[in-house]
């Protein structure tokens, strides 16, 4: 099971090119990539629920 940084880590595209990387944005990159994870998440949640709904549906016709 992966953290939420180790996720976003591997959903997050790669940076082309790494001396793009300084000590002053690495903080704002790795929040991005916790903020694609998290939106990553959200919307796998939101169609789990949806697929529950609709399997709930189908039972009570």
């Amino acid at each position: 099971n992966f953290s939420i940084v180790e996720q976003a880590v591997l959903e997050f595209p790669p940076v082309e090119n790494l001396k793009q990387i300084t000590l002053q944005n690495l903080p704002s990159l790795i929040e991005q990539a916790e903020n694609e994870c998290m939106k990553h998440k959200r919307n796998r949640i939101k169609e789990e629920r949806e697929l529950e709904n609709r399997r709930v549906c189908i039972l009570f016709t």
